[in-house]
């Protein structure tokens, strides 16, 4: 394939210096008028919203988002705008720590760190429902906590539907000990995989019920379904296992 196109390649480069304001500009003009609610707050500081983006999308659209959801715009909107310009990479580590500080003003709990954790950290995107079995947080708590990262985070009411991470950056932010000083990264998938596995309710023998070992277990599994917690903890906890011995795993 590389071979095939090297004749009509041509390199592109992507900045984020902000030459692209104006573009910028275009995509806000189009946000604020799918919601029009927020016209009257954005509109005043449009050009300062442009020039603090760094020309980033991602930042731009979060910002939208972070506002939908605001009970008080205008503040969380004076609150990003605060301080002094930055570099472009250090623009959204910023609004993600404004996100956390206006969602979760007084601190952040262990349970909540723990939720956050587990979202960027999951080899594949896991539901409510599943986080809350994996974290062993309560049910309202998870809900909580999705629903006030809605900024940064996808998800549907639907309680078995997938979390989706908006965009690599945030889950880089979270896990970054130099850029993240809010909480301290819950790292422990390793651990909360054995322990769904060796609970009560998880692996046991025999565990769809099957009634003969001389027919398909396919015919005979009927309804049943194994949970979504159990089936990714046996998936992918000798995957967290390498990620917590790291090269040790093969000294």
């Amino acid at each position: 394939i590389d071979q095939g196109l090297q004749s009509i390649s041509h390199e592109v480069t992507l900045s984020a210096d902000g030459s692209n304001h104006a573009d910028i500009g275009r995509f806000l003009q189009a946000k604020l008028h799918e919601h029009r609610s927020l016209k009257a707050v954005i509109e005043p500081y449009l050009e300062s919203v442009i020039e603090r983006s760094c020309g980033l999308f991602i930042w731009t659209s979060t910002v939208i988002a972070l506002l939908e959801q605001s009970d008080d715009p205008e503040e969380d909107l004076a609150d990003i705008m605060g301080g002094t310009d930055q570099p472009a990479k250090n623009v959204l580590s910023t609004l993600y720590m404004a996100i956390f500080k206006q969602k979760f003003p007084e601190k952040i709990r262990k349970s909540t760190a723990s939720v956050i954790s587990t979202i960027v950290l999951a080899k594949e995107p896991l539901s409510l429902g599943a986080i809350a079995k994996l974290t062993g947080v309560k049910d309202s708590t998870v809900c909580t906590v999705v629903e006030k990262m809605a900024s940064v985070l996808s998800f549907s009411e639907d309680w078995n539907t997938p979390i989706l991470v908006r965009h690599q950056s945030f889950a880089d932010f979270v896990m970054s000990k130099s850029e993240n000083k809010l909480f301290e990264l819950d790292s422990a998938m390793l651990l909360k995989c054995m322990y769904c596995m060796l609970n009560p309710d998880g692996l046991q023998f025999n565990i769809a019920s099957i009634q003969s070992s001389y027919k398909e277990n396919d015919a005979q599994i009927g309804e049943y379904k194994v949970p979504e917690a159990l089936a990714y903890s046996c998936k992918f906890w000798g995957v967290h296992l390498e990620d917590e011995l790291g090269d040790s795993m093969f000294d």
